[in-house]
């Protein structure tokens, strides 16, 4: 995020163009979502014994562990758009 207060395009920051901040909220959004649904399902595991909470929530720790995968990658790929052919 420093790059973009600091690197100008077109005579302003790249943080000042509204489609550089659509992009950090956008990914903001979804690493927040992330820490919501696991933090939930630390708080059920934390409430629930070993065995039911192993049945009941395999599953959606799975899901939430291949969609941190794909969120990571959004995120990884949005961030090298930004910082242009700095990254190299």
């Amino acid at each position: 995020m420093s790059w973009a207060q600091k690197r100008e395009a077109f005579g302003i920051t790249l943080i000042e163009q509204p489609v550089v901040r659509f992009k950090f909220g956008h990914m903001a959004r979804k690493v927040e979502a992330l820490q919501a649904w696991a933090e939930r399902i630390i708080y059920e595991l934390d409430n629930l014994s070993d065995k039911e909470g192993s049945r009941i929530l395999s599953g959606e720790t799975a899901l939430l562990k291949a969609e941190a995968g794909i969120v990571a990658q959004y995120v990884a790929n949005e961030c090298v758009k930004i910082m242009g052919g700095y990254e190299f």
